[in-house]
């Protein structure tokens, strides 16, 4: 749909104020000091950086201009000295491919930078880098033919050859964004997790919730590049996410969301349904408590490949079916040994002469 003077476009300002300041600081070719969590800068003609950013309410203050400031908004206008706030988002919007929401079909002009394909996964300066070619399937003959075809960049791909390009976003991109989005509701429930464990309420505008808050950031900016990239959303059928992080981490907390477990022992739920999937074997499921699970951790390894999704106190394994009689008798057995050291006497030690 084209945008006519009589349909402007309505941009969601909650989305742009989203955007991490310090990425909008970058994007325009400011220089950034990191100090802790926060930035400064120069925004003008100056010896000395008095322009500071702050990640944790993702604002912005220049202490050599009267205390100007605001968010990530004002500062696009501050740098590109635009008349009215409008003028601004639609910078902004453009920058980071976020289309107008009263506009579904609409297909921004800008195609995503290769600054930004890079935060979904893609290498922008040549197709063929984001492209698995399968000796087993391909020989080097026919690999390099396809090397040779799409030796293009990302943007052109995306022209010339669309039904590859959207296979390419849903094999790299959307993964990869899907990874983002889990590495951070992983950090809340890791913290929620801590809290239990220490039997305390952790407060989301605190320190401890810095990593959260960032990992956070990056799955909103991925997520709106991505939906900027996709040029037909049939092809790709990708809905952005709305993350808060005080309602995620409430609803983690009261039990009311489900969270993929990320560790060092297990794997992620897609990829083990398609290595089962690949070998034509089912998948097995077992619930067992939280607490269960993290004394098993070490030891459910040794037996298969796992995933596991966490919700309140109840964790639910994915494995390979075939050693499902094994995992049981695993759980089986630590749960006898957890019974029995909760029901041996107290041993009282005596003190030696």
């Amino acid at each position: 749909m084209k945008i006519t003077p009589e349909s402007k476009p309505f941009y969601d300002p909650e989305k742009l104020q989203s955007i991490p300041i310090a990425e909008v600081a970058q994007a325009y070719g400011v220089e950034l000091k990191q100090v802790g969590s926060d930035y400064w800068c120069k925004l003008r003609d100056e010896k000395t950086a008095s322009c500071k950013l702050y990640t944790k309410t993702n604002s912005f203050c220049d202490f050599g201009n009267a205390n100007y400031g605001g968010d990530t908004i004002e500062l696009t206008r501050f740098l590109h000295s635009c008349s009215s706030r409008y003028d601004a988002m639609q910078i902004l919007a453009n920058t980071f491919g976020i289309a107008p929401e009263n506009q579904q079909g609409y297909m921004l002009d800008r195609f995503p930078s290769n600054r930004q394909l890079a935060k979904i996964g893609i290498q922008g300066d040549r197709a063929t880098k984001n492209f698995d070619f399968h000796i087993e399937r391909y020989s080097l003959e026919a690999a390099k033919q396809l090397s040779d075809k799409y030796a293009m960049t990302v943007e052109e791909l995306s022209q010339r050859y669309p039904d590859v390009y959207h296979q390419m976003l849903r094999a790299r991109a959307v993964p990869y964004v899907r990874d983002l989005r889990q590495l951070y509701f992983a950090e809340l429930r890791n913290l929620y997790d801590w809290s239990v464990m220490l039997n305390t309420d952790f407060q989301t505008d605190s320190k401890m919730f810095d990593a959260a808050r960032e990992l956070m950031h990056d799955a909103q900016t991925s997520e709106h590049i991505l939906h900027s990239a996709i040029r037909d959303f049939k092809k790709v059928p990708f809905r952005e996410n709305h993350y808060d992080l005080v309602k995620d981490y409430t609803a983690i907390s009261n039990g009311n969301m489900s969270v993929e477990l990320i560790n060092d022992e297990s794997i992620g739920y897609r990829e083990l349904k398609s290595l089962l999937r690949a070998e034509n074997r089912p998948m097995g499921y077992t619930n067992l408590p939280k607490a269960q699970f993290d004394a098993l951790t070490e030891q459910l390894p040794e037996i298969t490949s796992y995933a596991a999704f966490a919700k309140g106190q109840t964790v639910s394994l994915a494995y390979d079916a075939a050693y499902t009689e094994q995992i049981n008798d695993l759980i089986n057995f630590n749960q006898g040994e957890q019974m029995a050291a909760a029901q041996a006497p107290e041993v009282q030690m005596l003190p030696t002469m």
